[in-house]
């Protein structure tokens, strides 16, 4: 008697065993399908290039540096593609006449569908070294195109990138070898179309010269 009770009770506790372990398998295995419908949107990464013709149209005098050195100032720059910050009156207009900001890449728009606006802080007390300039630059990107480089597939709306960054060196009227080194970070947002709603950040380096720049940068996008 004592024997048959040692051989049924492990048979017993074996199938309440099963039957708990199937419960919690049916239970856990469910939680990740359910996780991985709750976000449908697209993350997309990739680089590219992009560079722009503006018109350097206000320098404000901030500060003399305080000293009798009539070529020491700091002060705060306007450039941009239209003349509306600076009321239609250039200070000095772009040689070329062709104000544009074009993106290819992973971002991409037509030249005639970008406008820029920058603000940059130069401060130039030192003679002997070159400029320490701090900038924040708004592109608007109208009828933007964002591109998945490895499915290919592609959202289209008006894209907003704004960059914070610093820049050494300096720029001279006429002298095209004269150019600043730039680099930066980027917030970018979706305004309308297929992308509103999309957010993303990244970051730039490139060359910058008195009317234009010519850059470099890399991106993450969350595409609605």
């Amino acid at each position: 008697m004592w024997k048959r009770k040692i051989l049924i009770l492990p048979l017993g506790a074996l199938f309440v065993s099963v039957v708990i372990l199937l419960i919690t398998f049916a239970i856990g295995g469910s939680k990740p399908a359910r996780a991985q419908t709750t976000d449908h949107r697209a993350f997309v990464s990739g680089t590219g290039t992009f560079t722009n013709q503006v018109i350097r149209c206000r320098t404000d005098l901030l500060s003399d540096c305080g000293d009798d050195d009539p070529s020491t100032v700091i002060e705060l720059t306007v450039r941009e593609t239209t003349l509306d910050e600076c009321d239609g009156v250039p200070g000095t207009s772009n040689p070329a006449g062709d104000e544009f900001v074009q993106y290819s890449g992973i971002i991409s728009n037509s030249k005639e569908n970008g406008h820029q606006v920058t603000h940059s802080h130069r401060e130039f007390c030192a003679p002997n070294q070159p400029s320490r300039i701090r900038f924040t630059t708004n592109h608007t990107l109208e009828d933007a195109t964002v591109t998945d480089p490895v499915t290919g597939e592609t959202w289209t709306g008006d894209l907003e990138v704004v960059s914070y960054g610093t820049a050494v060196g300096d720029v001279v009227v006429g002298d095209v070898n004269a150019k600043v080194v730039t680099r930066a970070v980027l917030v970018i947002k979706g305004i309308s179309g297929q992308l509103e709603g999309a957010i993303g950040h990244g970051k730039f380096n490139g060359e910058a010269w008195f009317s234009g720049s010519l850059n470099t940068y890399s991106a993450e996008l969350r595409l609605p």
